[in-house]
């Protein structure tokens, strides 16, 4: 790695099958038993892609983002980062394939160093980092309108918040980044943004116990920690919701014993939350190493390797037969598809486009005394199989 603080962070896989096809699957697990067994992860997977026509081998671009095409292209521009000699065979490979049916953008990190004047050109380059999820979302369009009272939402459920600063100049900066929509000339309200992450006692009683807690971090002990906490705190809300009252949630998740290791960031657009602008599934934790900071004036740097997808209703709607204009994308719990209710209630729509919630709604937030689990602290309280918790090394 070029820099000591970053890490290859990636999860996915690439699958070459005896029926000639293959298929691309993106998910959030480490290669741990205890990342399969009892945390929560997410996948996403593509359809099987069969291999190109001969005619087909000549196609070139630029390709609109969203399409088979294009998320073909920033895929083959990620895996060719790391070199010839480590994927050049891949990519070889991989170029043989035809991505048309996918329908979502590829979103990645690549260790270096790029100019700010440079950017935005995402027909001619893949840009890492913030800067490949803001060109994302400058195509994507939002259902809010200027007239609307309620402001979106923006769920940021992360499995670890790295140090991002003494104050909140960088988190703010990303959550603008992340309010970027193609709707962008209108008026309209900012996002509300919420962020998602277990205390130490939704770490007690989760599957592992305290175990769990050696995939999920942050710091809250020295000063800086501390002030991180004060601009983090009014964002923060539970893994498992209310755990002590289920029927508190109307949109069980049913994972609350379940860690997370997924890493989900969802624009919701009303503080309803019934309705979904768009969802990205990544390997991404909420960091600087992951989506990249300031090096020095006029410059950015990311540190780590990251991927991940980006998908909105409209999608979905262009690969069927329906218009793009009549989808719609919503929230749905313990199960894969919408119901017939669902669709009912939602009107003036032709296709109704299902997103699998892992946590519960509506969020509920810390109260005042409560902290962010921190893997690097003593736990004396034994955890539903009687074990304490002290830090490795301590």
């Amino acid at each position: 790695m070029p820099d000591p603080f970053g890490t290859h962070h990636s999860k996915a896989m690439v699958l070459f099958k005896h029926d000639d096809t293959c298929q691309i699957i993106i998910h959030t697990a480490n290669m741990i038993a205890r990342d399969w067994n009892n945390l929560t992860q997410g996948i996403w997977t593509s359809p099987d892609l069969p291999l190109l026509k001969d005619a087909q081998t000549g196609d070139i671009g630029p390709f609109e983002i969203g399409t088979g095409q294009r998320f073909k292209e920033d895929l083959l521009r990620y895996f060719s980062a790391y070199g010839e000699a480590k994927t050049g065979a891949m990519t070889t490979k991989l170029r043989q394939y035809d991505f048309g049916a996918i329908r979502a953008a590829f979103i990645a990190s690549v260790p270096g160093k790029q100019q700010v004047a440079k950017l935005n050109k995402p027909s001619v380059q893949t840009s890492w980092g913030w800067d490949g999820v803001r060109n994302i979302l400058r195509v994507v369009p939002c259902m809010q309108r200027p007239t609307d009272t309620k402001p979106p939402i923006l769920v940021l459920q992360v499995s670890s918040i790295a140090s991002l600063g003494a104050d909140d100049t960088w988190l703010s900066n990303f959550r603008t980044i992340l309010s970027v929509s193609k709707d962008r000339q209108h008026n309209l309200r900012p996002p509300i943004c919420r962020i998602i992450f277990p205390t130490a006692e939704e770490i007690r009683v989760s599957l592992d116990g305290y175990d769990s807690g050696n995939s999920i971090h942050t710091k809250i002990q020295s000063l800086r920690d501390q002030n991180q906490l004060s601009y983090l705190k009014p964002t923060l809300c539970h893994w498992s919701g209310n755990r002590n009252n289920p029927e508190a949630h109307i949109r069980n998740g049913g994972r609350c014993r379940a860690a997370p290791h997924i890493k989900t960031y969802i624009r919701f657009t009303d503080n309803s939350m019934s309705r979904i602008d768009w969802a990205m599934i990544t390997s991404a934790n909420l960091s600087t190493q992951a989506w990249g900071g300031l090096a020095k004036e006029g410059e950015y740097k990311v540190s780590s390797w990251e991927m991940g997808v980006l998908v909105w209703p409209d999608l979905v709607a262009e690969s069927s037969k329906s218009t793009a204009s009549c989808a719609a994308m919503v929230p749905i719990f313990r199960k894969d598809l919408p119901t017939i209710s669902e669709h009912a209630a939602i009107k003036g729509v032709e296709m109704l486009v299902g997103l699998r919630i892992p946590y519960s709604l509506p969020l509920v937030r810390y109260e005042a005394s409560e902290v962010p689990w921190c893997a690097t602290m003593d736990y004396i309280e034994p955890d539903w199989l009687g074990k304490s918790w002290t830090p490795y090394g301590a």
